[in-house]
């Protein structure tokens, strides 16, 4: 399986709609080849990114539709022993829009 790594930290470059997954609870020291193969049974990873000394990192799919397969079904497995936290990771500006969009109904 091909999978781009993400290695230059700067998490704004990722792509996709709802696709990127916040991974936390992993053991230190774990690569981002781990995760890939953990990951890769639910879909197409398509980059990885581990933060060097700590316990978390980013999951990237090729869709949303595998990284809520993901969610769903990893929830219920660990990893290495460790269960794992997994959450939709929305960037910045998504969640921004999402509050504005939210926050501007009519009060007609």
């Amino acid at each position: 399986m091909r999978v781009e790594a993400y290695k230059n930290n700067n998490l704004d470059e990722w792509e996709g709609e709802y696709n990127n997954l916040y991974v936390k609870g992993f053991p230190i020291g774990t690569t981002e080849n781990e995760l890939i193969d953990e990951f890769g049974k639910y879909g197409l990873v398509k980059k990885v990114f581990v933060k060097p000394g700590k316990d978390f990192g980013f999951v990237q799919f090729s869709d949303y539709k595998e990284a809520e397969k993901c969610m769903i079904e990893s929830r219920k497995n660990t990893f290495r022993g460790y269960k794992l936290t997994i959450e939709l990771y929305e960037k910045s500006k998504q969640r921004k829009f999402t509050k504005t969009a939210k926050s501007g109904a009519s009060s007609d």
